[in-house]
């Protein structure tokens, strides 16, 4: 495996959050398998609109995470991908 990369930090508003994880985890899931990368996604905090999302994995890994994750976040079709 390749080096690991810094770990990258989505902050994911509260209201994109369902279309990020889909129904069950299956979209949360899904990018975790196209991307390979490690996603961690953090809990409610009480008055922010946002949740953080950490990304974990090479360089490539957690870019592609990330791109699937902001994918997601516009309102995107995971499953289609």
């Amino acid at each position: 495996g390749g080096a690991q990369g810094a770990p990258v930090h989505v902050q994911v508003p509260n209201d994109t959050m369902g279309n990020v994880i889909g129904r069950a985890g299956a979209n949360i899931n899904h990018i975790r398998q196209l991307s390979s990368a490690n996603i961690n996604i953090g809990e409610t905090q009480v008055n922010s609109p946002y949740r953080a999302v950490t990304i974990n994995g090479t360089p490539e890994q957690t870019h592609i995470a990330q791109y699937l994750v902001n994918l997601a976040m516009s309102g995107a079709d995971v499953k289609t991908w």
